[in-house]
């Protein structure tokens, strides 16, 4: 079955299924008073006639995104609208998981009723350039304690943004990783999602490579306008295990 996933989030870079033909993003508008949300003309652009499009949103929760795409494709047959309800990392894992579903099943019923059950499933968090919620100078602290605090966020059942933690790290990677590891020793697949910060991506991508093994798809976030901060954003997701 020819297929073509759509998100408006992410940009994936390496480690994902995808091509030129079966994955378009669908980029913010440009304005002079900063990026806005896709508009519906957009999302009807990025859809492939004569294939099964599944596209992915923003969560409703945070942007107009899944509005403007069913605005555009509500009564578009060969379109599937599905509001992702995460981001970043957790939309790139969700649409590697549509993408490999979609390889494997002519029945789009089917194809879309897993994904929204894997959906549930993602656990992504994230840093943002103004999560540093203290700095510490090291005159004031022993020399080998870290001199940042970190807020990590985690996302939603519906998307909306929650504060995990505050760890002391020596960067957002850092953060990022230790809030990650209790939960990933198993993990078979996780995203790695960065806004112009690709070093600090590199760094996590080492890091939980080598504790947990598993596949490690990377991608770069594409939409600003959302509440996330203004470059330095750093995502990462996995899917929970089922008890």
């Amino acid at each position: 079955m020819q297929y073509r996933i759509v998100t408006d989030t992410v940009l994936p870079l390496a480690g994902a299924p995808f091509s030129e033909q079966t994955f378009t993003p669908v980029l913010p508008r440009l304005s002079q008073e900063g990026p806005l949300c896709p508009s519906p003309a957009q999302y009807r652009l990025a859809c492939r006639s004569g294939a099964f499009n599944i596209i992915l949103t923003a969560p409703a929760q945070l942007s107009g995104a899944y509005a403007a795409a069913c605005a555009a494709l509500a009564h578009n047959p060969a379109a599937a609208i599905l509001d992702s309800r995460t981001f970043g990392a957790g939309q790139l894992l969700l649409a590697a998981y549509a993408a490999e579903r979609a390889e494997e099943d002519r029945f789009s019923a089917r194809i879309l009723r897993d994904v929204q059950r894997r959906r549930g499933r993602i656990r992504c968090f994230f840093t943002a350039p103004d999560s540093t919620a203290a700095f510490v100078s090291h005159r004031k602290r022993p020399p080998l304690l870290p001199p940042f605090c970190f807020t990590v966020y985690t996302v939603g059942s519906e998307g909306e943004i929650r504060r995990f933690n505050t760890v002391s790290a020596r960067s957002a990677s850092d953060a990022l990783f230790f809030s990650l590891r209790p939960y990933i020793s198993h993990t078979k697949k996780i995203a790695v999602v960065h806004d112009r910060s690709p070093k600090a991506a590199q760094r996590l991508i080492a890091r939980l490579s080598a504790v947990c093994g598993g596949h490690i798809l990377c991608g770069e976030s594409i939409r600003t306008d959302l509440p996330l901060g203004q470059g330095g954003f750093l995502s990462a997701a996995f899917f929970q295990t089922e008890e």
